[in-house]
């Protein structure tokens, strides 16, 4: 149920980690662990009366066997270094400020270590804080070196505890398992038949096997109780969706009628005059033939003597009266 194997780790993987242990963050890690000094084995005796041979011939004793070079297995630490999937752990470990964590785990043990895997550090870069900052980066930044600690710490608890030993501590029931290096203790649950811890993460593999503990993937990074109140602004915040303003569909410009031409006025011709017919001339006029005058009879001398003395008797008048 809980078997695992680390995908594409050889003995030479873990001789490689082991040598880039001491390198971890430019500084040395210390290795702890004491290093079994082989028996010493003794010379092949010739039984007494029988001289020794001296050549390649049937009674000749087989040589001794060559000592093998006793093996270190890998720390918790190298065995991370190893798994690929645990990178993102491993670059935690070796940020400033960390250094005792490393040592620690490089110590003669036992521990059992909830390792979280590079999926459960990237789940920290999707909660935020109202100023936009993730958890990943707030946990990470030099001015929250010790803030780190104590989460890693969380992850390790400094006794050995195998698959089968959570299951029955657990037995089926939410539990506190032993005390982190950190101080608190995580609490264990069963999800079918899956372990939960603090209800959060899920153990995805188990029982990877080291010479100073065990290691448990985990799919989650794990937060100690009491740093909860100072992360609890960090959340998933799901983006709100945005209504596209539609885009006005472009209103076609109506296709203008077919204009009919107007009719290019035929200029109005000014009506010709008739051609004036003129008067006809009126006939020349005759002149009425005038009368010869009638000759008049020359007046007599009575006649013209009368008006004339009408006016002398006026005159002669005029004078009397004044």
């Amino acid at each position: 149920m809980f078997e695992f194997t680390v995908e594409g780790v050889e003995q030479g993987d873990v001789d490689s980690a082991l040598k880039s242990v001491t390198e971890l963050g430019g500084e040395a890690v210390t290795d702890k662990r004491t290093v079994p000094t082989p028996a010493p084995t003794s010379p092949a005796t010739v039984p007494t009366g029988e001289p020794p041979a001296t050549g390649g011939g049937e009674g000749a004793p087989a040589p001794p066997a060559p000592t093998p070079t006793p093996t270190i297995p890998p720390t918790v630490v190298a065995a991370a270094l190893a798994t690929p999937s645990l990178s993102s752990l491993v670059t935690a470990l070796t940020l400033d400020g960390q250094k005792d964590v490393l040592d620690a785990l490089g110590g003669d043990g036992p521990f059992t270590v909830f390792a979280p895997t590079n999926d459960g550090f990237e789940a920290l870069k999707s909660l935020t804080n109202d100023d936009g900052l993730s958890l990943y980066d707030f946990v990470t930044s030099a001015d929250n070196a010790a803030v780190l600690t104590q989460i890693l710490q969380y992850h390790v608890i400094p006794s050995e505890a195998k698959a089968a030993d959570l299951i029955a501590a657990l037995d089926g029931e939410e539990a506190d398992l032993p005390a982190t290096l950190q101080g608190e203790a995580i609490k264990g649950s069963m999800d079918g038949d899956k372990v939960k811890l603090d209800g959060s993460s899920t153990v995805t593999a188990t029982d990877v096997m080291t010479s100073n503990g065990v290691v448990h993937l985990i799919d989650g990074v794990l937060v100690p109780p009491s740093l909860r109140e100072a992360v609890k602004g960090f959340i998933l915040r799901t983006p709100v969706p945005t209504t596209p303003t539609p885009t006005a569909a472009p209103t076609p410009s109506p296709t203008p009628a077919p204009t009919t031409p107007t009719p290019t006025q035929t200029p109005t011709l000014a009506p010709t005059q008739e051609p004036v017919t003129p008067e006809p001339s009126a006939a020349p006029v005759t002149p009425a033939p005038v009368p010869a005058p009638t000759p008049q009879p020359p007046a007599s001398s009575t006649d013209v003597a009368v008006p004339n003395l009408v006016v002398l008797v006026a005159l002669l008048a005029m004078a009397v009266l004044y």
